[in-house]
């Protein structure tokens, strides 16, 4: 079908007018006719005497053969003429004087080969002729129904004009989840390795459309629905380790996942409700001026997907300063809310290990924010209502960029305000400094004290400034009655090493190993992967190791549910056979939930892909049934460590 209805023979027929049914007819018309036109000039040369007539002709009746035996390939009866042509070969060699040697072997060698290339040639050309006859058949079927149709019409008799229905609008939420689809099937091109690089780029600068057309449809919705923590004195807004919040469109789907959170992590989670626009816009603009970049809108649904809310929120700066720590009350924000989470997981769950790690990340991170930053501190009243700076302070808020402006001036204030605290004795020590990290914050603060008559003035300072102050205390709080976060002063040694680093921190913590009772036999140490080959091809390198043993499709199956349970978050899901096709399942993944009840029978290769905190760059893993061979896949290169210890992570994995 591919070569009949392609290239020059398709627009000669279409130029002739020839209906797509008849041409297969029309071929081997053409193909026989070249045929029998190829006999003329072999009958009228056999006549002529003359050597250079003979031998135009025999040009000629090649050219026509060849003509048609390309047509009667085309319209797959080439084969009958080849075993035709070498049955009379072979009659030939029979039927000649035997005397003559050469004739007979000539004959009998090309019958043969006639009869070979026919034989070869049959099997296929007549499978091609019963799906052209197919294709043909509802070609004319197709023709037959649209006369009918036609003449059906002619003979019926006028109908009445009735108005046309009008559909009614798709609601707000109906275009919200059509453009949700649209973003989720871009997103997949942007991430294909094989795409080429403009479509990526296309399809990335469409998904940035996307992001502000749906964030601004998230904010016109009646109700939203959103997952907040079950903690004492408090319901802040519940956060993966992965730093997304969750975020629903339907009260039943956020009451599922709260489900599904306490029945896979023991998580106790509530569901808030945002009601009406200026609501659902102020929850969000608190959310991006706290540092929550990413919400994860419709988890466990076909059309989820993430979306970023700088995109779509503004917040109204109140100085220039506003907004610099925002990364830094995210990192704190998520550091209490992993540290409380931690408390309600069972000793030893692979969530409480990674609460521990991405909790201390989160701390470190901070730490290093904090020192490198200004924060404001209140002080001895000074002459006016102006914003004060120290000399460090100033140096650091320059490296920002802009213009300070004329409220914020240098002091030189040495005495700031403290709260008292308990100590561990239970008697008032000596109290923790106040620090906030925005002038909102240090304003509610002021007119506190004021009212307790203790005026005080607003001062920016910076971190190595306020350890001096806060050493002669308890310690240091941050945002007193938002977020109420508490740096002892102890970790002040450890908030001056990680604020000296260049590059953010990523902490990996190996699990404790169980002690050994004294009467059992020492258990031997785990084996571990084997790294056998290490290579790189466009843009990826690729990790081959030796698994400590021999796996079947059972043991790829749960280790791919371990994975996204430890973390990982899956962009693609595939299974195959080494030379078939590959079956992504990802969308099924979705619905279901369950790696095994998403990837169907079993298969020769199970891969599962996305991004994992050990690895900061996408990574794809292999596992290939009945081997000891799994294959990772690391967008970039310089990944080596992380790898190898992600590597061994799964490789210790204890399943059910």
């Amino acid at each position: 079908m591919k070569d009949l209805y392609s290239g020059w023979l398709m627009k000669l027929m279409e130029k002739w007018g020839v209906k797509p049914h008849k041409r297969f007819d029309m071929v081997s018309y053409m193909g026989f006719g070249c045929f029998f036109l190829a006999l003329l000039p072999a009958i009228i040369g056999n006549e002529l005497e003359d050597g250079a007539g003979k031998i135009l002709l025999m040009l000629l009746m090649i050219l026509l053969l060849a003509v048609s035996g390309y047509l009667m390939y085309q319209a797959n009866s080439l084969w009958m003429i080849l075993v035709l042509f070498g049955l009379g070969d072979v009659v030939m060699a029979f039927a000649i004087d035997w005397s003559n040697a050469q004739s007979v072997w000539i004959f009998a060698i090309a019958g043969a080969a006639l009869l070979i290339a026919g034989f070869v040639l049959m099997p296929r050309q007549i499978r091609n002729t019963h799906a052209l006859n197919d294709e043909c058949k509802r070609l004319r079927e197709k023709e037959n129904a649209a006369k009918v149709r036609a003449e059906m019409q002619k003979n019926a008799p006028p109908a009445q004009e009735t108005p046309a229905e009008e559909k009614p609008a798709p609601s707000p939420l109906e275009q919200l989840k059509e453009k949700l689809s649209l973003c989720v099937m871009l997103t997949k091109r942007s991430d294909h390795q094989q795409r080429p690089e403009d479509v990526k780029k296309q399809a990335q600068e469409q998904i940035a459309d996307l992001q502000m057309q749906l964030g601004k449809m998230l904010l016109s919705q009646e109700k939203l629905w959103v997952l907040t923590a079950r903690v004492p004195g408090a319901k802040p807004v519940y956060m993966g380790t992965d730093g997304r919040m969750e975020v629903f469109t339907s009260k039943e789907l956020a009451h599922k996942a709260c489900e599904m959170l306490a029945e896979k992590l023991h998580v106790q989670a509530d569901v808030l409700e945002l009601d009406g626009e200026k609501g659902i816009h102020t929850f969000f603009g608190e959310c991006a001026y706290n540092g929550i970049g990413v919400m994860r809108l419709d988890n466990g649904t076909r059309t989820m997907c993430e979306l970023w809310l700088k995109n779509f929120v503004s917040y109204q700066a109140e100085d220039l300063l506003e907004g610099k720590n925002c990364s830094l009350r995210h990192m704190l924000y998520r550091a209490k809310l992993y540290a409380y989470l931690r408390t309600k997981q069972p000793e030893g769950s692979d969530y409480m290990h990674a609460l521990a790690e991405m909790g201390l990340t989160m701390t470190l991170n901070a730490y290093r924010e904090l020192y490198q930053g200004v924060v404001y501190a209140l002080g001895d009243k000074q002459e006016d209502e102006r914003v004060y700076a120290t000399e460090k302070a100033l140096e650091v808020m320059k490296s920002w960029g802009g213009d300070i402006g004329d409220p914020i001036e240098k002091t030189t204030t040495q005495h700031l305000f403290y709260v008292n605290r308990p100590g561990e004795t239970g008697q008032m020590d000596k109290g923790s400094v106040c620090v906030f990290t925005d002038l909102k914050h240090a304003r509610a603060a002021q007119e506190m004290f004021a009212k307790a008559s203790m005026p005080a003035s607003i001062m920016a300072i910076s971190c190595e400034e306020l350890l001096f102050h806060a050493s002669q205390c308890a310690g240091i709080v941050i945002d007193m009655r938002s977020l109420n976060y508490e740096i002892l002063k102890a970790e002040f040694d450890k908030i001056r090493t990680t604020g000296a680093l260049d590059a953010p921190v990523l902490v990996n913590l190996k699990k404790k190993e169980e002690e050994k009772k004294p009467e059992e036999t020492p258990a031997e140490k785990p084996a571990l992967p084997i790294l056998r080959d290490k290579k790189k091809a466009n843009g990826w390198t690729q990790y081959d190791y030796q698994w400590p043993g021999r796996y079947g499709f059972d043991y790829m199956v749960k280790i791919a549910q371990w994975l996204i349970w430890d973390g990982l978050e899956p962009k693609t899901l595939t299974t195959g056979s080494l030379g078939g096709k590959e079956t992504e399942h990802i969308e099924a993944w979705q619905e279901k939930r369950y790696v095994e009840k998403s990837v169907g029978p079993e298969a020769g290769y199970l891969g599962i892909g996305g991004f994992h905190r050990y690895v900061p760059a996408p990574v794809k893993v292999y596992f290939y049934n009945q081997t000891n061979v799994v294959r990772f896949f690391v967008a970039g290169d310089g990944h080596d460590k992380g790898v190898n210890d992600f590597a061994e992570r799964i490789a210790q994995a204890k399943l059910k």
